[in-house]
């Protein structure tokens, strides 16, 4: 059984994961929409 703080370190070790996907995915998204506006603007 793991102890409580090693548990603790690895639990914000995901959370720090998932949150940096997220951020990752909005970034990526809004770096799309950009392009695609851009292009849009241009036709």
């Amino acid at each position: 059984m793991l102890s409580p703080i090693r548990w603790e370190l690895s639990f914000a070790r995901t959370q720090a994961n998932v949150l940096r996907g997220i951020y990752i995915k909005i970034l990526l998204y809004y770096v799309d929409w950009r392009l695609f506006l851009s292009e849009y603007r241009f036709i």
